[in-house]
């Protein structure tokens, strides 16, 4: 892989950046907070994404969370699975310029739909599907796994699939045609 430079990935402001619900985006960037919180990262950390063959330094920075925040997301499973989303936001909007403007419909094989930023052509669409490891779990299996679903979904348009494994602080992606 070529050699890479280090980019500053911002997360605070995805309701600024993306077409979903400010109450919505802010939730998943307080489950980030909270998952990184629980694996006691302080800030900032750097993260190395992979898309395809392309490799990235990313630095990230964020707010420690607050005690209400972390009674909120008390639940690993959703902390992880929306703190990923926020990652996934942040990271493609960064690397690709994509912007979030839909929630996918169940069977569609994605969790999220993308546009490039400033193209409003719904034809334009790909679909995004995304995962988060907290602690365990194999990236490259894991990612695997989502490139199959959005395979085998019944909304036939390109896609992205990203894990995001947090205790790694790596993001792998793959599209998917």
């Amino acid at each position: 892989m070529p050699a890479h430079t280090t980019r500053e990935l911002i997360i605070s402001n995805l309701a600024e950046r993306h077409r979903l619900s400010r109450s919505l985006l802010n939730s998943y960037l307080e489950a980030f907070t909270v998952v990184l919180e629980s694996l006691s990262k302080l800030s900032p950390v750097e993260v190395t994404m992979i898309m395809d063959e392309q490799e990235v330094q990313f630095v990230l920075a964020w707010e420690k969370p607050g005690d209400s925040i972390l009674r909120s997301f008390a639940n690993a499973k959703d902390a992880t699975e929306y703190g990923a989303y926020a990652l996934a936001f942040a990271s493609l909007d960064a690397l690709e310029n994509y912007e979030v403007v839909h929630r996918a419909h169940q069977g569609s094989g994605a969790d999220f739909l993308l546009l490039k930023r400033g193209d409003d052509n719904d034809e334009n669409v790909i679909r995004l599907e995304v995962s988060g490891i907290l602690n365990q779990g194999n990236v490259r299996n894991r990612l695997q796994v989502k490139v199959t679903q959005l395979q085998n979904g019944n909304l036939k348009r390109p896609g992205i699939a990203l894990v995001a494994a947090f205790n790694q602080q790596n993001i792998q992606a793959r599209r998917v045609p």
